[in-house]
């Protein structure tokens, strides 16, 4: 996926941070192919790490009561799975490759490694992270006020 660099510093995680930094956090990162049908997320696990989508689309599908909802879907420069580098609980929801693409992992143990350096971009990333999870729980209470 590194022919594809340039387009990562339009990622929100990423704002904020230099295309070298990006490049130096890049290689820290698994490539993970995928194919339409492949879980990478199963609710009720416990996450593997952060991905970040180079190519392809994914859903993110919850389960409850029998029925499945789709609360979105994903595609290039997006990503997903943060909240499992702060918190080990199971996932709350599923994300599926719907068509064949290519994603970024980032394990929790090579971040934290980051974070326990001091390493600024950890730092960055985290900061991006809790300002994105403030707007979504914002959007939450704002439903739940209305």
């Amino acid at each position: 996926m590194e022919e594809h660099i340039e387009k990562f510093p339009t990622v929100p995680l990423f704002h904020g941070l230099e295309a070298q930094e990006i490049a130096r956090i890049l290689r820290d990162a698994e490539d993970v192919p995928t194919e339409p049908g492949q879980v990478i997320i199963e609710q009720g696990k416990s996450g593997e790490g952060l991905y970040v989508i180079g190519a392809g689309v994914f859903e993110v599908v919850h389960a409850a009561d029998g029925a499945e909802s789709v609360l979105a879907r994903l595609e290039e420069l997006s990503f997903f799975g943060e909240m499992s580098l702060f918190d080990q609980s199971s996932a709350a929801a599923t994300v599926i490759c719907r068509e064949p693409g290519r994603l970024k992992r980032f394990s929790g143990s090579v971040f934290h490694g980051l974070l326990d350096r001091n390493d600024m971009v950890a730092l960055r990333m985290t900061y991006n992270i809790a300002g994105m999870l403030a707007r979504r729980l914002a959007k939450v209470d704002d439903r739940l006020v209305s």
